[in-house]
């Protein structure tokens, strides 16, 4: 499904698939009970695997069209995108193909579903995974470089080896060979490869990368709905051992963050939820607090003050150009905690140093309060080194 207009981001179910909840623009209200209760009897709900939906923009962002007559940016964009990489031997995914489409200026367009398909069709393709370089530590180890706690990896977790383009076998971590941006591996090379050992040219591509490896343990009190356990989110039955706590009060419900790295990164323990909170939503709420807890619960070096600065520059509309805005200071980072001011309809980049011995993987975190949810941009193969980005 193609949507070229304007919050088409907003068209799919939300992302673990399980919960059909109405879009509605702010402005103009949300479906009536009665007629969403007929939606929902009339049309049952696919999986997310069945389904592709390619939209235009975020949620809330507008779609635009080209000057004078020219269509929609983001169909041009796409034609143009599948003229360029489809021929009649070529297979390509829906991932690689988001990843080949030109920046489209004030709007992000969305890939939804099973975009790890190839195009037109139900095949699954590979997952593209994240690259890293090796070092040879003593045949048959490996050192994994960049890879290691500060990222999510854990033992067992098992890398590809591609040598000039060619899988020539893996790297397997070992069980006490994580450190903090670096893992230790064995090798295993494919029967069939006997070639130069390391391979020329080597690295390393990790498939299949998960954030839920670590579920959001959740306790339930004072009668409040029991969520269902899933991968991403785990009942216990004591208090003490939660990460978050849902508590019923006068038939509202309130989330309690117990762990001490979401209270010391968020600043306020305790969010009343929606009143028209039910079980599915309650779901959807803790699903996406999972996804987000796990980043938080990864290691990470102690405070790197100066080391690492951030820094805002406007953009200007017409030809690019940058410029330092005069209210912010030349680093915004102070105490590891970042304060951005900005002003409404203003274009900002924002740009990061690092000059400290600890490589960094910038994400981006955005806490929509409309409906208690977190979306998380990661950049997967950006690895700040002494450097810029």
């Amino acid at each position: 499904m193609i949507f070229d207009s304007c919050y088409s981001g907003g068209m799919a179910r939300d992302i673990n698939g399980t919960v059909l909840i109405p879009r509605a623009r702010d402005d103009v209200g949300h479906i009536p009970k009665d007629t969403l209760e007929k939606l929902l009897s009339t049309y049952r709900q696919p999986p997310i695997q069945h389904y592709t939906v390619l939209a235009a923009c975020d949620i809330r962002e507008n779609a635009y069209e080209i000057e004078h007559g020219g269509g929609g940016r983001f169909t041009a964009a796409l034609v143009d995108t599948l003229d360029r990489l489809l021929s009649p031997e070529s297979k390509v995914s829906y991932a690689t193909l988001y990843k080949c489409l030109p920046t489209l200026r004030h709007q992000t367009p969305k890939f939804i579903g099973a975009t790890r398909r190839f195009l037109f069709s139900l095949s699954e393709a590979p997952d593209e995974g994240i690259f890293f370089d090796i070092e040879e530590e003593e045949h048959p180890r490996y050192i994994v470089l960049g890879a290691g706690n500060a990222l999510g990896i854990e033992p067992d977790a098992e890398f590809r080896i591609l040598s000039e383009s060619r899988d020539v076998g893996s790297l397997v971590v070992e069980p006490e060979g994580v450190e903090m941006f670096k893992c230790h591996t064995r090798a295993q090379f494919r029967g069939d490869y006997c070639g130069p050992i390391p391979p020329p040219n080597a690295k390393v591509v990790l498939h299949n990368w998960s954030l839920y490896d670590r579920p959001l343990q959740v306790a339930v009190e004072g009668g409040a709905p029991r969520p269902v356990d899933t991968k991403a989110v785990q009942v216990v039955d004591r208090s003490s051992e939660a990460d978050v706590v849902i508590t019923k009060r006068g038939g509202h419900l309130k989330l309690t963050r117990t762990t001490l790295y979401i209270v010391e990164s968020t600043g306020t323990r305790t969010l009343p939820l929606p009143a028209i909170t039910d079980p599915q939503r309650l779901q959807t709420i803790l699903t996406r607090v999972a996804h987000f807890n796990y980043h938080l619960l990864r290691d990470s070096p102690q405070s790197l003050g100066s080391d690492v600065t951030v820094e805002m520059y406007r953009v200007q509309k017409d030809g690019g150009k940058c410029f330092k805005d005069d209210r912010e200071p030349d680093n915004l980072l102070k105490d590891d905690t970042l304060s951005i001011r900005f002003r409404e309809g203003a274009l900002y980049g924002v740009l990061i140093k690092n000059k400290s011995q600890y490589p960094l993987y910038p994400n981006i975190f955005h806490f929509d309060p409309s409906n208690y949810s977190i979306s998380v941009s990661i950049f997967m193969n950006t690895i700040i080194c002494g450097g810029v980005c």
